[in-house]
This record gives C-alpha cells, structure tokens and sequence, in this order.
C-alpha cells in the first residue's frame, strides 16, 4: 500500500498537482518537526526532487493558506534553518541543522539541544516515567501500553 501511494505521490506531482508537506501528527510514532525530513525523504522518494520537496514543505503551505510566508523574499517573514549540507544533493541533509532563526533570533545547536532536553524532561514528567533503569510504559490510543525500550528498538 505505502509503495502504491509513492507511486500516486510522484504521478500527482508530475500532473502539476500542488503538493504540501503535513505529517498526522497524533498517530502514533509522529512526533512533530522530526517527521517532517521522513516526509521530505518520501516525497524524494515518489520522484520530486528535492527542490521541489522543499518547497512543498515551505512556499506550498505558506500560498494556500494565503500566508506571506514559507519564502526569504521581501514582505515576507521568513524563519530560517541553518544546514550544515545542502539539502538539494541529499534531501537527508534537512536533519544536519547548525541552527535556526526564530523571529529574527538565532539559535545555535547547543541552544537546540537544550529546547529538546527540556521537551523531554516535560513529557518525562507528564507520562508518570519510571526511575532510571526501570522499563517505563508508554502508549498510545490505537497501540495501548508498551515498554519503552521495546517502542524504541
């Protein structure tokens, strides 16, 4: 089924079919922000390139909801991910971030890591975590409680 829908993807594309990057964040295993470059990968992998794959994650979205954003252009306010490869030889390279700029603001990737550490250390305290060395219980509506170690592997 996933290997028919790559090939609908890339035949909806190669038709001049709009094509937006949005993952189902709130299925299970979809954690938002990182699930984006596994979608920038499949959209590579239906046979967009991976300019066109960017652009399905940036000036697409941004047109259709009329927002002027998703571009570094004039009038436009652009966020901005620093690479430390170009992501047009390998789309892969999306997940090689130096840093980004919020709102004008630069954040370097020790300032990166330290947003992550908190998000986890959050979602550690709302999930009931085990003390360290236990096997903690996580889940999902659809999949029910399972060990995290065993989820992770």
């Amino acid at each position: 089924m996933f290997a028919h829908r790559l090939r609908m993807t890339g035949e909806l594309h190669r038709a001049g079919v709009p094509l937006m990057v949005g993952t189902d964040v709130g299925t299970c295993g979809v954690y938002p922000g990182f699930s984006v470059h596994d979608e920038l990968g499949f959209l590579v992998d239906a046979g967009l390139t991976p300019m066109a794959a960017l652009h399905a994650a940036t000036a697409e979205p941004a047109s259709f909801l009329g927002a002027r954003t998703g571009r570094v252009a004039r009038g436009c306010a652009a966020d901005l991910v620093v690479l430390d490869a170009n992501p047009l030889t390998a789309i892969g390279n999306t997940r090689r971030i130096t840093g980004v700029v919020v709102r004008g603001r630069y954040l370097d990737r020790a300032a990166l890591d330290g947003l992550l550490r908190g998000v986890e250390e959050a979602a550690a305290a709302m999930s009931g975590a085990a003390p360290a060395g236990a096997v903690a219980m996580v889940g999902c509506p659809c999949h029910g409680a399972v060990p995290a170690r065993a989820r992770a592997a």
